[in-house]
């Protein structure tokens, strides 16, 4: 395993093999810090789709603050939660306001690698986040999604068909390549990439279902 931390964000992380299971047992080196001066958000944030750290045989995970993940494994790459677009205010900007911290908050989404899956974890602002939703569609509106059900409002709302999409309950599992019928993107997918869902918190009232 490689760990490289650049800079102040959240490090991109590279696993050699398959298991993403099996990082426990690898300790890390950390690529020094340069001594020239940092680079802006934005070259920072190119600098960590460099393919040519990547083969089939390693999983690269680069963390785009907050919720949001890229990862790159099999030769597939899954956006994960992205908040690229726009503050994180829950609708109601007047009483919560959050951005990032290292990265912009726009004109990120423009500059990402296709992309081959769209992972939403729960339907909630800071994981299904509207405005980046709305300006991934935009830019790609045949990307192939997997989210719980109680994302569906959001999506649709971006302008995503509901063809694109695959909803998974807790217990569920989804093999890319297997659940997106004919779809181009998802034609030369890893068989061995499996989405699960697993229960997660509870965020609402006691009767409505966890996330």
């Amino acid at each position: 395993m490689v760990f490289t931390k650049r800079w102040l964000l959240s490090a991109s992380i590279v696993f050699g093999g398959p298991a993403l299971s099996a990082v426990s047992s690898f300790s890390p080196v950390v690529t020094p810090k340069a001594s020239s001066a940092p680079p802006s958000p934005r070259q920072f944030f190119l600098s960590h789709f460099d393919k040519s750290a990547i083969s089939p045989d390693t999983a690269a995970l680069t963390y785009l603050e907050i919720n949001g993940w890229l990862i790159s494994t099999g030769g597939l790459t899954i956006l994960v939660d992205p908040i690229l677009e726009g503050p994180l205010d829950f609708g109601i900007p007047a009483i919560y306001s959050a951005s990032k911290r290292i990265l912009p908050s726009s004109g990120l989404c423009e500059s990402l690698p296709p992309i081959d899956c769209l992972l939403i974890t729960q339907g909630l602002d800071d994981h299904a986040h509207e405005r980046t939703l709305k300006k991934l569609c935009k830019l790609d509106r045949s990307i192939p999604i997997v989210a719980p059900p109680s994302a569906q409002g959001t999506l649709e709302r971006s302008g995503f068909p509901s063809s694109n999409i695959s909803f998974i309950q807790p217990g569920g599992r989804i093999t890319l390549g297997q659940r997106f019928g004919d779809n181009s993107k998802a034609a030369n997918y890893d068989q061995n990439v499996v989405v699960r869902a697993t229960t997660g918190a509870l965020v609402g009232p006691p009767w409505e279902a966890r996330e």
